[in-house]
């Protein structure tokens, strides 16, 4: 069973959203309480995807560290990334700081892409290669490569041109200064390796707007003895589909409920992650010391 949380335009309101699957042994109730997504955490990759450094392969003049962050014409600025409210058609004018952390020069490419939730609800950006549909194709700058001196910074001017037949919405990607190198990957064989940061872009776009989001592939499963007073573990996994228009997060609390009604209550766990829309954001939740008749043990 589904069901659908809608959240109108304006201040967000707390609201709930449940799906119920039955199983032989536990039935399960996930609710969610969603809200706009705050600031989240870029997911732990080689290439972290926020205003932070990378470290690049190194090189005989030591390590090389760089870095991104929003920025005015003439140095770095305090935004922990670019956020916009604009209207279809809007044109604007921003500034990337690329900071080099490392003694020597180094060249990198710069070039803006489109987001999106990996499966596990953490978030990246396209690469260099896959073609960008949304933010990452309305980002324009004359500067494809800096050479950034060490211990410098480089700004770089860019252009955001919003199409006028922009859907209203959240629309998310980034701006990625890459290092492109080769390393030796042993016997004889040479790889190319791409070391990347970026700045995320919140892009919102006037318009009817509304979130919602949907609990889809309810599943739980049981592992352990069949004696009710034993112990065994139940292991719950679901998708967060968000199908609105706006970037949404939630608070989740599961209830477990075993053969005989006995149900146990799991709160306090970790908020969903950020979701773009469109996206479907996995969360896997496993709970220890479950008996079959759904009491903690």
């Amino acid at each position: 069973m589904t069901r659908t949380l809608r959240r109108p335009p304006g201040p967000p309101r707390p609201a709930a959203l449940a799906a119920t699957w039955l199983l032989a042994i536990p039935a399960v109730a996930v609710a969610l309480a969603a809200g706009p997504a705050g600031p989240a955490a870029a997911a732990p990759r080689s290439a972290p995807l926020a205003p932070a450094q990378a470290s690049a392969p190194r090189a005989p003049a030591g390590p090389q560290t760089f870095g991104v962050q929003p920025a005015g014409p003439a140095k770095p600025d305090a935004r922990p990334r670019f956020s916009y409210s604009v209207t279809p058609g809007a044109t604007l004018v921003d500034h990337l700081a690329v900071r080099n952390y490392s003694t020597g020069p180094l060249r990198l490419q710069v070039y803006a892409s489109d987001a999106f939730n990996t499966p596990d609800g953490g978030f990246d950006l396209l690469t260099a290669g896959k073609r960008s549909i949304g933010v990452g194709a309305w980002v324009v700058s004359d500067v494809a490569q800096v050479v950034v001196p060490g211990r410098g910074t480089t700004i770089v001017p860019f252009q955001l041109a919003v199409p006028a037949n922009a859907t209203p919405g959240d629309h998310v990607g980034g701006i990625v200064a890459s290092l492109r190198t080769i390393r030796n990957a042993g016997n004889g064989k040479k790889v190319a390796i791409e070391d990347r940061v970026g700045a995320r872009i919140y892009l919102r776009v006037a318009g009817q707007l509304h979130g919602a989001l949907r609990v889809e592939g309810l599943r739980a499963d049981y592992d352990g003895t069949v004696n009710p007073f034993g112990r065994g573990q139940v292991t719950v996994s679901y998708q967060i589909h968000n199908v609105g228009n706006l970037r949404l997060s939630g608070h989740q609390t599961v209830r477990v409920t075993g053969w005989f009604g006995q149900a146990a209550l799991a709160t306090g766990l970790p908020r969903c992650p950020s979701c773009c829309p469109a996206a479907a954001c996995g969360c896997p939740w496993w709970y220890p010391r479950c008996s079959p008749r759904c009491g903690w043990a």
